[in-house]
């Protein structure tokens, strides 16, 4: 409330579903407010919108506006599921308001995005903290290579050590 003027009222339930929201503060004390619903639309939408962004995978045209219109008719669930979109093409172009060259703009996109680096990769999976500086980072050491990036993972790498990743996710 920038005005300070008292009157600002928090949410207490997501618009979306109807969901208790929460206020969650992070490490560096941002308090954010949160929907815990797993499967509320809204907020997969946005972490859709996150991975789909130009400093992430690059899909371009996928707004959480628009993925929450492809998540409301069952077609996108996952980041998984884009990259699967064909299956949906007969829907997609028979969708008012969508059609051919719809389908074959956000196709086309998709494909694209298979082209990427690890670390756009990494700050499309919307970790906390980590954003395109700290994907860069993480690119540089682990050489770009996904499978040595995945190791570090399972052999519980400690990332902050890393020269540019400030910030570790909760």
């Amino acid at each position: 409330n920038i005005t300070k003027s008292g009157t600002y009222q928090v949410p207490k339930y997501c618009p979306c579903c109807g969901e208790n929201l929460e206020i969650r503060t992070s490490k560096n004390g941002i308090e954010d407010l949160y929907c815990p619903n797993e499967n509320c639309i809204a907020r997969n939408a946005q972490k859709l919108a996150r991975f789909c962004d130009s400093d992430a995978m690059g899909i371009e045209g996928m707004s959480a506006t628009f993925l929450e219109t492809l998540m409301g008719y069952g077609w996108i669930n996952s980041y998984v599921d884009l990259y699967h979109i064909d299956r949906y093409k007969k829907e997609i172009v028979n969708t008012i308001g969508l059609g051919s060259a719809t389908y074959n703009r956000i196709r086309n996109a998709i494909e694209n995005s298979r082209n990427t680096t690890l670390g756009k990769f990494i700050v499309g999976m919307g970790i906390v903290g980590v954003g395109p500086e700290a994907g860069l980072a993480l690119d540089e050491y682990f050489e770009s290579s996904f499978d040595k990036f995945e190791k570090a993972i399972e052999d519980e790498f400690c990332f902050s050590h890393i020269s540019g990743v400030t910030a570790v996710a909760e």
